[in-house]
């Protein structure tokens, strides 16, 4: 994989860059570049890539100059395409597909030597995180994420065995054990039996 079909105002920023990532279908458009203005709005300027999953989705990032890429993912790409709802979340059959190509776009984010905020559209900063993992203990973190809910004394008794983690917010730091671990993540994924599998957890 190379760079240079990256944006060019990603392509030359040095490894060890924090992106902020999210991914979507022309279906949530508005969402992701309302994502975008957000994340600016808490101080990212150009460090911002929405991995497009179809082309309604570069169409409407070219209309709003928002940093994009085609995740191209041969006949998911087509069948996401194809779907008759919105919703990729509605389809069983498409969306832990939909999950292979997301991770599989963070490992090749990864694999450039970015670190990756792994975010879904629905997420709003209202402060740039960047500068917290920049700190101890944070710096010894490949790899941060939070829970899918908030029970103060839950977690002080269990901490993070009561609920799901959350990859709707994920930090991700650019090492070989993080590179392998998304390995894992998009493969355990990808070969899962269950009717509908959820990434969470």
């Amino acid at each position: 994989a190379s760079r240079s079909k990256l944006p060019p105002q990603l392509r030359d920023l040095p490894k060890d860059t924090d992106l902020m990532v999210t991914f979507a279908t022309g279906s949530v458009a508005t969402m992701a570049c309302n994502w975008v203005k957000t994340t600016r709005a808490a101080g990212v300027t150009t460090e911002v890539l929405i991995g497009a999953l179809d082309q309604q989705m570069m169409d409407m990032c070219e209309k709003h100059d928002v940093p994009c890429i085609l995740i191209d993912g041969g006949e998911i790409t087509q069948q996401l395409a194809a779907r008759r709802s919105g919703n990729v979340r509605n389809d069983p059959a498409i969306y832990p597909k939909m999950s292979v190509l997301k991770v599989g776009f963070y490992h090749e984010l990864l694999s450039f030597g970015f670190n990756v905020w792994a975010c879904d559209a629905d997420a709003v900063f209202v402060n740039d995180p960047r500068p917290m993992m920049r700190k101890a203990p944070w710096t010894e973190a490949d790899i941060a994420i939070a829970t899918d809910c908030i029970d103060l004394p839950s977690d002080a008794r269990y901490p993070l065995l009561h609920c799901d983690f959350n990859t709707g917010l994920v930090y991700l730091r650019a090492r070989p054990s993080l590179l392998a671990f998304v390995e894992r993540w998009r493969d355990t994924v990808a070969n899962a039996k269950e009717a509908r599998i959820r990434d969470q957890a």
